[in-house]
């Protein structure tokens, strides 16, 4: 196996002495900071099998390690890539990288400096199943002994998040089985409207229009999608060298036809499935977002937008926030779990999406959330109306 190793000075030589004399291994070269032409240098100059990376390698030029592991995730997808993360002295900070490293396909995490642990994993790739069973067996050890003590100080520090939604939490006793239900009501066979709106600019109302498409077309349904923000659409066919005047009629993307939002009514009826791309919050959706069969609401964990969260949630009827599913993009799981369990004292059903650089290949646990969404209309039926043939993206 051919390897390059992504480490300080200090690591190099007691890696390359380890590896020497191993007949599997192959050190092709060494880098010792990431800088702007480490990546090109790793994945054209050295075209390595695997890619050992040391936790607090020197970053330089603006380039983490984050963008690194990004950028060859996408372009070198069969590279293996192993973490040595380490002697592990913050839960916390090692889940949160954990969670970073797994939303780009890493499950070779070392949590240890031994290099002949380090070795071991690069002969032995750890699974996905192994990953899980450490995690599992180090926060069972992190758990202390009376649990009972845990579960009465746990809300204590989530209330420390101050996250209060006195609109809805003055209700009846919370069922999440009941508030389930109650979101995914619905008629089964007949076609249906997803509604896909964001609390802030930029947070992946289109991307995640499009992964949801995505999957539906795979089980064979028809599906638009139309997208409230014109200049997305315009920027898209832009892209694509499309005359605006041909996308305002519509366009096929991979099988998914996608139409401005004015279009929406000329459509109704002719498809499965129509996925509105509400995008940012604006005042006038409230009420058409608020009439789909299943709405989407994604929001952001950082502490900054969390007010704007709590405001909407707090803004309509009780029937309309218990309605919708919250969904949070770019939040760990720990943070997530925080502002989660204030969400089902309100009776609101929330999600974690996870990071998809391709939305035609959704993370696993997107695909698992996207099934729970639509899980009551598990009867779509195929619209036999003859649909106009559209410009068609290749």
């Amino acid at each position: 196996m051919n390897i390059v190793l992504l480490a300080d000075k200090k690591h190099r030589k007691g890696f390359e002495t380890a590896v020497r004399d191993n007949p599997n291994i192959t050190l092709l070269g060494v880098e010792m900071l990431i800088r702007g032409n480490t990546m090109s240098r790793i994945a054209d100059h050295h075209n390595p099998h695997a890619l050992v990376i040391w936790r607090g390698v020197p970053e330089k030029d603006g380039v983490t390690v984050s963008d690194l592991i990004s950028f060859l995730h996408m372009k070198k997808p069969s590279m293996r890539m192993i973490y040595v993360y380490g002697e592990i002295a913050d839960n916390t900070e090692f889940l949160n990288t954990v969670d970073m490293l797994r939303e780009n396909g890493i499950t070779d995490i070392v949590a240890d400096t031994a290099l002949d642990s380090i070795v071991q994993h690069i002969e032995q790739p750890m699974t996905e199943d192994d990953l899980q069973q450490f995690l599992d067996d180090l926060l069972h050890e992190d758990e202390p002994e009376e649990t009972e003590e845990v579960q009465e100080e746990q809300p204590q520090h989530f209330d420390e998040l101050r996250l209060d939604f006195p609109s809805v939490t003055a209700t009846q006793e919370f069922d999440i089985d009941k508030i389930v239900t109650y979101t995914q009501t619905g008629e089964q066979d007949k076609p249906i409207t997803v509604g896909i709106m964001a609390l802030q600019h930029h947070n992946g109302c289109t991307h995640t229009s499009f992964e949801i498409a995505g999957q539906l077309i795979k089980k064979k349904y028809s599906v638009a999608i139309c997208m409230a923000d014109r200049s997305t659409l315009d920027a898209y066919a832009g892209f694509h060298q499309i005359a605006t005047g041909t996308a305002s009629a519509g366009l096929n993307v991979q099988g998914i036809d996608v139409y401005p939002y004015d279009k929406l009514n000329e459509i109704s009826g002719q498809y499965s499935v129509t996925v509105i791309d509400f995008g940012y919050f604006r005042e006038e959706y409230t009420k058409p977002f608020g009439e789909c069969d299943v709405r989407i609401m994604l929001c952001s964990g950082a502490e900054w937008d969390v007010p704007l969260m709590m405001n909407y949630v707090n803004y309509p009827t009780v029937d309309y926030s218990h309605r919708i599913f919250y969904c949070f993009t770019r939040t760990t799981a720990k943070k997530f779990q925080a502002y989660n369990r204030q969400l089902m004292k309100a009776g609101c059903v929330a999600f974690r999406l996870h990071n998809s650089p391709d939305w035609t290949t959704p993370h696993k646990e997107n695909i698992e959330v996207y099934r729970k969404m639509l899980g009551a209309y598990k009867s779509i039926p195929e619209t036999g109306k003859e649909k106009r043939k559209l410009f068609r993206v290749k």
